[in-house]
C-alpha cells in the first residue's frame, strides 16, 4: 500500500488541477465533458477555496501531487468526487486516495450523514472506487448512475 499524504488544497493547486480537468480521459467520463478554459476555471477555483460549502483535497506521494477529491456540502451531505493525475492512474491509488479523504473530511465535519457521488454509466472505474470505499448505487437519472456510502461512523460517533 503506496504512503499516501492528504493535505487541503491551495492556491498553488490551481494549475495542476485544471490540467487534470481537462485531461481527454477525465472530460470522456466526467457529467460536464466540455473543455472548461483557464479564466473560467481560476473563477471557480478561488470560489471553491473561498466556500465554507467546497472541500478540496489533495493527495501526494514522495511530494508529488496524485490527484483531488473534493467535496461540495449541502446541509448534512455531501457530494464526493475524484480526479487522479494522469501520471498517476493504473497504479491502484483511487480507493486508498479516498479512503484518507473521507477520514480527513470527516475530522472537520463531524455532521455530516451522508456522502453522495455522481458516475456516468460507462465510468466502471469510478464505479469500484466508490464500491470499495461502502458507496452503493441507489438510482439512474439520465445516464447517471447516483451512489451513496452506507456503513460509516462519523467522528461524532453516529452510526449512518
Amino acid at each position: 500500500m503506496s504512503n499516501i499524504l492528504i493535505r487541503p488544497l491551495c492556491n498553488q493547486d490551481c494549475r495542476d488541477v485544471y490540467d487534470w480537468r481537462n485531461d481527454e480521459n477525465t472530460r470522456k467520463m466526467s457529467l460536464n465533458s466540455d473543455f472548461i478554459d483557464y479564466d473560467h476555471h481560476k473563477s471557480w477555483f478561488s470560489n471553491m477555496l473561498g466556500s465554507h460549502n467546497y472541500v478540496g483535497i489533495i493527495g501526494e506521494i514522495n511530494s508529488e501531487k496524485i490527484g483531488i477529491v473534493h467535496f461540495r456540502e449541502n446541509d448534512e451531505e455531501a457530494f464526493v468526487s475524484i480526479n487522479l493525475n494522469p501520471n498517476f492512474r493504473g497504479r491502484g491509488l483511487s480507493s486508498q486516495f479516498l479512503a484518507k479523504s473521507l477520514d480527513f473530511y470527516l475530522t472537520d465535519r463531524q455532521n455530516t450523514t451522508r456522502f453522495l457521488a455522481e458516475i456516468k454509466c460507462d465510468n466502471i472505474k469510478s464505479e469500484r472506487i466508490f464500491k470499495n470505499n461502502n458507496f452503493a448505487f441507489f438510482s439512474n437519472q439520465d445516464g447517471v448512475n447516483k451512489f451513496r456510502r452506507v456503513n460509516f461512523i462519523n467522528k461524532g460517533g453516529k452510526n449512518v
